[in-house]
């Protein structure tokens, strides 16, 4: 989450507290990485629609 969050741009997010919402673009490359944190518990989607090409992802 560290390294995310330093990077710029939609990547941001990772780098904030605990309950903070945020989106990032739905790309092949970071699909692994939001399954694995998903999978770990340290983000989830949030509830309802998702954006075309975006997730809207919450810190847990």
């Amino acid at each position: 989450m560290g390294i995310l969050g330093s990077m710029s741009g939609d990547f941001a997010g990772f780098a904030g507290a605990a309950g903070q919402a945020f989106e990032v673009g739905n790309t092949q490359s970071l699909r692994a990485v939001v399954d694995r944190l998903k999978l770990a518990g340290v983000i989830k989607l949030q509830q309802g629609g998702q954006p075309r090409d975006r997730w809207k992802l919450r810190i847990a």
